[in-house]
């Protein structure tokens, strides 16, 4: 007789658990929808209102059993995927969200160079040929300095950087039309080819590994 009732109990709970997930996904269709008003509707019927308590209801009347060791190392190895799979997610997150904290940093090299370009058709040879600071000065949370070396920028992270970037070097490489000193100098990023009819100037220093560096930084294979 008992384990009919247990039979029964367990069918029951399954079943009301089954019309509390149903209940729980429309409100989360509505919530997503905006729609406040379905939500308090679905909150307000009456037929709701009685599944979650009979739901509760009936939870006490099961009778209390631990967790078997099977059961419990299948939990920690759910965790230890969900960690595996989360932690690198967030750190590779962090790792690109400091690279274009640094190539934003390096905009106020950009200037200087591409003006000598346009005037000169050549570009400084340092910091103090474009009327930078010195290297060490131009510095943010993530950068410990950047140097101009013939043109090229080239961005040693350091500071609050996270390890993977800490000591690294990132350059930026100006490509321009050689014949065309008007057209504006677009900016290579690290190992990156050069847009059509420009040629790349400078020296690639970039030690950043290549699974951190942002697409527009990575060699793009044509077809």
């Amino acid at each position: 007789m008992t384990d009919t009732n247990d039979r029964f109990h367990r069918s029951t709970l399954h079943l009301l658990q089954n019309c509390l997930c149903l209940l729980t996904n429309r409100m989360i269709s509505a919530q997503k929808k905006n729609n406040l008003r379905e939500i308090i509707k679905l909150l307000q019927n009456p037929e709701n209102s009685s599944i979650v308590k009979k739901l509760f209801i009936s939870l006490p009347m099961k009778k209390q059993q631990a967790f078997t060791l099977i059961e419990m190392m299948a939990v920690v190895a759910i965790i230890a995927i969900l960690a595996a799979i989360s932690v690198p997610s967030y750190l590779f997150k962090i790792t690109r969200e400091q690279i274009e904290a640094g190539i934003s940093l390096a905009d106020l090299v950009k200037k200087p160079v591409a003006a000598s370009w346009l005037a000169t058709q050549n570009f400084p040879t340092d910091n103090a040929a474009a009327g930078l600071p010195a290297s060490d000065k131009i510095v943010n949370n993530y950068v410990s300095a950047i140097s101009l070396e013939n043109g090229a920028i080239h961005i040693s992270f350091g500071n609050r950087a996270t390890g993977p970037l800490k000591g690294k070097v990132l350059s930026l490489r100006p490509a321009v039309v050689d014949d065309a000193a008007i057209v504006p100098v677009t900016w290579v990023c690290a190992g990156a080819e050069a847009p059509d009819k420009m040629s790349i100037k400078g020296v690639d220093k970039t030690t950043v590994k290549l699974e951190h560096l942002p697409a527009a930084c990575r060699i793009q294979n044509k077809k």
